[in-house]
């Protein structure tokens, strides 16, 4: 998703930089995600509760994409 949506919303000088940043962070809140929902299924005894709580995460997003700035068939930055 990265490669298709940071191209159109940084300048080419700034590309390279924010493409590294992008992807650091999000391996890092994977990482950090990880980690927590197995402390969740071990203080619940169960996977399913755990599992279902991550879909938080897509619920957030889908109320942020309607705020996405539309680039399709403007003149992106140089």
């Amino acid at each position: 998703m990265f490669s298709l949506w940071l191209p159109e919303q940084y300048p080419t000088d700034r590309r390279a930089s924010a493409f590294a940043f992008s992807t650091s962070i999000g391996r890092f809140i994977g990482a950090i995600a990880t980690f927590a929902i197995g402390a969740m299924v071990s203080g619940m005894h169960t996977l399913g509760t755990p599992v279902a709580l991550t879909a938080i995460a897509f619920v957030i997003g889908l109320f942020i994409i309607p705020a996405a700035k539309e680039t399709r068939g403007g003149v992106l930055p140089e």
